[in-house]
């Protein structure tokens, strides 16, 4: 016999001064689970489906109903059960609800949906001993262990919220309307009382903070359920403004997100129990006309659509990971709550599917009206800059070809939430292979996060005298605090080459005349050329240009072929280095970190070693007023031919041979002027 929680009392930040919750608790600990809960027990009895449908707060019966019908009798919806069905399973035959690999802290893991919503199909007595004591478990629990104080330790008398508690109650409040039947109605009021006391107060208080980012949208919609579950209709009509003003003021019009498509995707996968709960009318208003429904043509851009550490990985200038999957639950509630066809073909690139075996989906695709048609995604132009500032430039959207971007902006809807000083920085991807690469982030609490991953230099960007670019913090050694801004000055895109021109002079404390970056991309045969340039008038300065290359699996290669020109070499594909300059200049090779994922402890995080990045950096050999240069990427598949590629010229003006061809591509001022395939 498993006795689960038990451990929690033995842990030292237990909260044992709660002597009624921690006697309430020991003694739920003693009750019996099944020592083994079979797969073949569990099947769908509609009857009970629609018996306990009439017992639902948050759904309406026959919603739930044609959920009931949907996974009893559909094909789509029988493979969704039998996940269901694996997954609840396998939590109650561990005894206690399974930790994550990157959150080891036990209130991510606390979630009732899922058992809550296999013992509404098939009312099995064994799930619901389960399911009620771990209920009473988590209601009787301190308001430590609600607001999270193992990571967030209280003050005042008065506290408000934390992230984790919004998203606990999104994952525990509808599989407890779900089995509602389980309990007396004794209980059931002791656990409204919690959940009102414990989770919707403290939210409410959290809500009434003017910084709208993504924990405002998680606790919102956390906040909702508790509201509706607890029939408290001002709190709900103000959590639903909440969810509308998170959307309208959070997502650019062009549906961007500052934060950048991680920290989209997750708030509206946050958001999915409680769009679930609302009606036709909350939808609507909430999620119908808001900047959302633009998102799905801003996702796909940033995507490789290869797979980098086994998984699709992205491109993620702000904190966040690089190689975490495409997020097929957000994506697919994009799809259901807005009606943006892109993300069904989006997402069909990557062979997902929707979470079908999600509650939360299920009940939500079964409200819905008939579904958008598809759209391809080769309907968006390969050549596009957004509101956040990130920029675009594709070869195509097979996903076999070459992907370019680069950072401008400055501070947008969402503040400067896990931005970073890093204007101008650029990211490349080709033929399979993430090349010129960006440090993603392990803990932004950690020394890493200061030394490497949130710095000028480590996004592949130009410091001056060895300092970050403005941001609005000082905690490390390399910061300036300040505003970071850069523009886009010039844009230009034809059947030959795309031309983008971001100036960033306003993001150096030195106050720059100009600190412009030039990008040309000559579609055939996919090559970039670079010009940077940066005027200073008071003194001289240090300059120094980083380019950093994905080294995650120890497979990189960084060779010099001659003066100016080096080549980097992975598995899938080669990229020449062609750089000229009007300075004597001095170059060295450099280690950095790029993270394979998030990870949630400072500790661990400062325990990575650089080495999974190889790079370039380029300086200028003493300190000068201004600093010029010219660099030319060619990616290349590995195992192809190299094409005969010379160039030759300087930082304004560069001549690129291949073949019998002749390219010649110049830089004066502002302007960019490009001879393409001249004889």
């Amino acid at each position: 016999m498993k006795i689960p929680f038990l451990k929690f009392f033995l842990q030292p930040k237990c909260f044992l001064s709660h002597s009624t919750a921690a006697i309430t608790l020991f003694f739920c600990c003693l009750s019996a689970f099944p020592d083994v809960l079979k797969e073949q027990d569990l099947l769908i009895n509609k009857a009970h489906a629609d018996k306990a449908a009439e017992s639902s707060v948050l759904y309406p019966p026959e919603q739930l109903k044609q959920t009931a019908r949907f996974y009893a009798d559909t094909e789509t919806g029988k493979a969704a059960f039998e996940k269901l069905r694996k997954t609840v399973v396998d939590m109650v035959n561990d005894g206690d609800f399974k930790k994550g690999s990157t959150y080891g802290d036990y209130i991510f893991s606390v979630s009732l949906n899922s058992p809550g919503m296999l013992y509404f199909l098939t009312g099995n007595k064994e799930l619901g001993k389960y399911i009620h004591e771990k209920t009473m478990d988590i209601s009787s629990r301190p308001l430590e262990f609600w607001l999270h104080a193992e990571r967030f330790p209280i003050s005042g008398t008065n506290p408000p919220a934390t992230l984790q508690t919004g998203s606990m109650m999104s994952r525990v409040i509808p599989g407890i309307d779900l089995s509602s039947e389980l309990f007396t109605q004794e209980e059931m009021l002791s656990i409204k009382k919690a959940i009102a006391e414990k989770g919707l107060l403290p939210c409410e208080r959290f809500t009434k903070r003017k910084n709208i980012n993504n924990w405002f949208a998680v606790i919102s919609g956390g906040a909702f359920l508790a509201a509706k579950f607890t029939d408290n209709k001002r709190a709900q009509e103000l959590m639903l403004e909440n969810i509308k003003k998170y959307l309208e003021s959070s997502i650019e019009e062009d549906g961007s997100y500052g934060e950048g498509p991680q920290y989209l995707l997750y708030p509206v996968q946050e958001l999915l129990p409680a769009a679930s709960a609302m009606s036709e009318e909350q939808k609507t208003y909430a999620f119908s006309k808001s900047p959302l429904g633009k998102s799905g043509e801003y996702l796909p851009y940033s995507s490789f659509f290869f797979n980098v550490e086994g998984k699709p990985a992205r491109i993620q200038f702000r904190d966040g990971q690089q190689f975490v999957g495409q997020g097929a639950s957000g994506l697919f509630a994009i799809g259901l709550l807005t009606k943006s066809s892109l993300v069904y073909d989006f997402a069909g690139r990557f062979d997902l599917i929707p979470p079908y075996q999600r509650p939360d989906y299920a009940i939500l695709y079964n409200a819905s009206t008939a579904q958008s048609t598809k759209t391809s995604i080769e309907s968006l132009p390969t050549f596009k800059f957004f509101n956040n500032g990130e920029i675009y430039i594709r070869s195509d959207w097979s996903g076999k070809g070459i992907l370019f971007a680069m950072l401008s902006g400055t501070k947008n809807k969402t503040g400067f939430s896990h931005d970073r000083p890093a204007r101008n920085g650029i990211a490349l991807g080709a033929y399979g292979e993430y090349l010129l690469a960006l440090p993603g982030h392990s803990s932004y609490r950690g020394k890493t996060y200061l030394k490497n991953d949130s710095t000028t230099h480590g996004n592949n960007s130009i410091t001056i005298d060895g300092k970050n670019q403005l941001f609005p913090r000082q905690e490390g050694p390399l910061d300036q605090n300040g505003i970071p801004s850069a523009k886009i000055v010039y844009s230009s895109s034809n059947e030959s080459c795309d031309i983008i021109i971001s100036d960033a002079a306003a993001s150096y404390a030195e106050k720059p005349l100009i600190a412009v970056r030039a990008v040309v991309f000559v579609k055939d045969p996919g090559y970039f050329v670079v010009f940077d340039k940066i005027i200073c008038e008071d003194t001289p300065h240090s300059y120094d240009s980083y380019w950093n290359f994905n080294n995650i699996d120890g497979l990189a290669k960084i060779d010099k072929k001659a003066d100016g020109e080096y080549l980097v070499q992975r598995p899938n594909a080669r990229l020449s280095i062609f750089y000229k300059s009007d300075l004597s200049l001095k170059t060295e090779t450099i280690q950095g970190i790029i993270h394979k994922q998030y990870i949630y402890s400072p500790a661990e995080a400062d325990k990575l070693e650089p080495g999974t990045s190889k790079g370039l950096k380029i300086s200028s050999a003493q300190p000068e007023k201004e600093w010029r240069m010219a660099t030319v990427l060619f990616p290349e598949k590995a195992n192809s031919p190299k094409i005969p590629f010379q160039v030759s010229g300087n930082a304004h003006e560069l001549t690129i041979k291949i073949e019998s061809r002749s390219d010649r591509i110049s830089f004066s001022g502002t302007k960019i002027n490009c001879e393409i395939n001249s004889k």
